[in-house]
């Protein structure tokens, strides 16, 4: 199954067009890292007629602030999952128009009805990706396997924590071997003492998002928690680097692209506007974000040579938590049922 960043805006941009007038066709979108390749967009504006305003915020958290504070013309974001769920609780996104969006048949069923959107009313899936640990074995003497890592004091000073509380607690509870879905305010105040404890003992150099890249790449520090798809673009600059799914387990997750509730240029389809969502080579997108396209069989359109070299940066562990289709990924084992989503 191929399938390009071109066809995914689309699937999201059928519906959005001029205000009626014969103006040119703008859509202002917004994201949370940048996970867009540049080079597609300029693609879908040659293709499409639609020029597209690209914007990105540091994270989930700093996206949904500048949407709720006003001042803002976004018409499509591309949020993940945790937070499409908060934005649909509070009516900030827009149903989509199925009968505009022929190629949703193109996504792949295990990224559609999920959670967060368990209808797809909202969303089309963009990316997917899981949590785990990014680690310098030269640095740290050899291989990790645990989410023990990140609290041991056996690498004080060397460490850096994700600065998402989310994902930090998440993997705190994971290695206490709870679930990261827990209500229970016991063990979510347990996860966060052992993450205190390990602040407090000097084990983290501190609380870093996208600052990692240059700390793993330069090798000032020798273990993080980080996107696997991140982990990707930091051992194209540092291939001793490694990445390794815990033991413990990991969750998974989904970026999705949706349409604000009072976007500005959605009012009407244009015709046409689906001419360029054919299937072409999805891997241009996912090299540049490194995370991974919700199709089916998404593994044969990237290069075989590509496929090669990533697949030698993956330790050689069992990967607990991924979905069915990476099995098909040179150097990974056989998966077992992922743990609830977060």
């Amino acid at each position: 199954m191929l399938l390009a960043l071109t066809m995914v805006l689309t699937l999201c941009l059928t519906g959005c067009g001029d205000s009626g007038g014969g103006g040119e066709r703008t859509v202002n979108v917004c994201g949370w890292g940048e996970n867009i390749d540049p080079e597609l967009i300029d693609r879908f504006e040659q293709e499409t007629g639609i020029q597209v305003n690209y914007q990105t915020a540091e994270s989930n958290e700093t996206m949904y602030a500048l949407i709720k504070q006003g001042g803002t013309d976004y018409d499509v974001i591309v949020p993940s999952d945790y937070m499409i769920g908060q934005m649909i609780a509070e009516g900030m996104l827009a149903e989509l128009n199925y009968d505009n969006i022929p190629n949703f048949s193109l996504i792949g069923e295990a990224y559609k009805n999920l959670s967060y959107d368990p209808e797809n009313k909202y969303t089309v899936p963009y990316t997917w990706g899981t949590l785990g640990i990014i680690y310098n074995p030269d640095m740290v003497g050899g291989d990790i396997d645990s989410w023990g890592a990140l609290f041991d004091q056996a690498y004080a000073g060397q460490v850096g924590m994700i600065g998402n509380p989310r994902d930090a607690i998440g993997a705190a509870l994971l290695y206490l071997g709870y679930s990261v879905n827990t209500t229970d305010e016991a063990e979510i105040r347990q996860a966060c003492q052992l993450i205190a404890d390990a602040k407090a003992a000097g084990v983290y150099q501190g609380f870093f998002m996208d600052q990692l890249y240059d700390k793993m790449e330069a090798g000032e520090t020798a273990v993080c928690t980080y996107y696997a798809g991140d982990f990707l673009s930091m051992y194209a600059n540092n291939p001793a680097l490694r990445f390794v799914v815990p033991k413990e387990g990991s969750n998974w997750f989904v970026d999705a692209m949706c349409v604000l509730k009072d976007a500005e240029h959605k009012e009407r389809p244009r015709p046409g506007s689906t001419s360029s969502a054919r299937p072409s080579p999805a891997w241009p997108t996912w090299t540049i974000s490194g995370t991974h396209p919700p199709t089916g069989r998404p593994w044969s359109a990237i290069p075989p040579t590509m496929r090669s070299s990533m697949g030698r940066s993956w330790t050689n562990r069992p990967m607990r938590s991924w979905p069915p289709p990476l099995r098909r990924w040179s150097g990974a084992r056989p998966t077992s049922t992922c743990p609830l989503r977060r």
